[in-house]
């Protein structure tokens, strides 16, 4: 009675499950979340039939149903030499032959749908619906693991005399959130230098002073143009042409710039007048000559007159001679014999006796008594 009464509860419970499974797509959602606790319940509504089949806890002590596999094993372990028998089939017990299609397909449902957490995996934040201002916020923790900066570098920009500067900073090359602001750098301010004054000439323009940026060139006080003077004229006389050099006729110039106004045009040079010119022969200090031709008017040789270069002097030494009663005596002389030059010049010495002994040598003239 109670196996029968086992079995109809069995079936009672599996028409209640095919039930379940049949409600509909708007049901089906439903019972797909609870799945895994009807697959539960089964579980556990199986092991109290198999425990009233089995007879554990009941007062009519009905023997549980072995495995024969086990009867097996245990007969031949105590045997000890018998060759154990083939195994057989486990019987099925009701609720596996009664499931159907509809509790199956919920069981691998529930299996497949449920979430495997790894313990790396962090929970994504959960948002209220839209538009009911309950909206939460990530955590710090959620922010670290949603986005890292990437930083990259501002690059830093000179001022210059009339724009400001920025020092270095960074930002995320990822979101563009600025990680270090750049600072302002004040303008410089132009440097200035003078432009001296150029004055005006008779032909070109001048400049009045200025100045400009010595940084950046800009220019801050203009120069401006002044006009060209003019020529001044002055009155220029003719010039001859001759044989060596060119004449002009007359006419006016620039007294500032001395640039030609008028007239001043050239004159042809005049041709040489030759004379012919006999030869000239060297002395001991000048040069001499062949014959030739030369110019009358300004000298130039034309022709011949090669030079012949001066000989030098040709000395020569006249001895000294004491004078005698008889004639007058000199000093030493030296000369030039082609010429009247004269190296070392003669004295000449008056006549007078040579007295030796009381007498003169020269002509025996007794001496005076002083």
């Amino acid at each position: 009675m109670r196996k029968k009464g086992g079995i109809a509860f069995l079936a009672m419970l599996t028409a209640l499950a095919t039930l379940l499974g049949s409600c509909g797509e708007a049901a089906g959602e439903k019972v797909g979340g609870n799945a895994l606790g009807q697959a539960e319940i089964l579980t556990e509504t199986n092991d109290s039939f198999e425990s009233q089949l089995t007879g554990k806890g009941s007062e009519d002590k009905t023997p549980a149903v072995q495995n024969p596999e086990s009867e097996e094993s245990a007969k031949a372990g105590s045997e000890g030499t018998e060759a154990p028998a083939e195994p057989t089939a486990t019987p099925k017990l009701a609720t596996e032959s009664m499931e159907t299609p509809e509790s199956s397909e919920e069981t691998e449902v529930a299996k497949t749908t449920e979430p495997t957490k790894t313990p790396e995996e962090t929970p994504a934040p959960t948002t209220a619906p839209e538009g009911t201002g309950q909206e939460s916020k990530p955590t710090e923790e959620q922010k670290e693991t949603v986005h890292q900066h990437v930083p990259a570098t501002l690059a830093a920009v000179a001022a210059t005399c009339t724009a400001e500067g920025k020092t270095k900073g960074s930002y995320c090359s990822a979101c563009g959130e600025i990680l270090e602001p750049q600072q302002s750098i004040p303008a410089t301010g132009h440097k200035e230098v003078k432009d001296k004054a150029v004055a005006a000439t008779c032909q070109k323009t001048g400049l009045t002073e200025g100045s400009h940026c010595a940084n950046c060139s800009a220019v801050i006080v203009k120069q401006e143009v002044t006009p060209v003077t003019g020529h001044v004229a002055t009155a220029v006389s003719a010039i001859a042409a001759t044989c060596s050099a060119p004449g002009m006729t007359a006419g006016t110039k620039c007294s500032v710039c001395g640039i030609k106004l008028s007239g001043m045009d050239p004159v042809a040079q005049t041709a040489h007048v030759p004379v012919a010119v006999a030869k000239k022969n060297p002395t001991c200090t000048e040069n001499g000559y062949n014959a030739g031709t030369k110019c009358s008017v300004c000298g130039a040789t034309l022709e011949g007159m090669e030079v012949i270069m001066a000989f030098g002097h040709e000395l020569e030494t006249y001895p000294a001679f004491p004078p005698t009663c008889f004639k007058e005596g000199n000093t030493e002389w030296v000369y030039c014999r082609n010429c009247d030059y004269v190296e070392k010049p003669v004295t000449w010495l008056p006549k007078q006796h040579s007295y030796e002994g009381g007498r003169c040598i020269y002509c025996g003239k007794k001496e005076p008594e002083s």
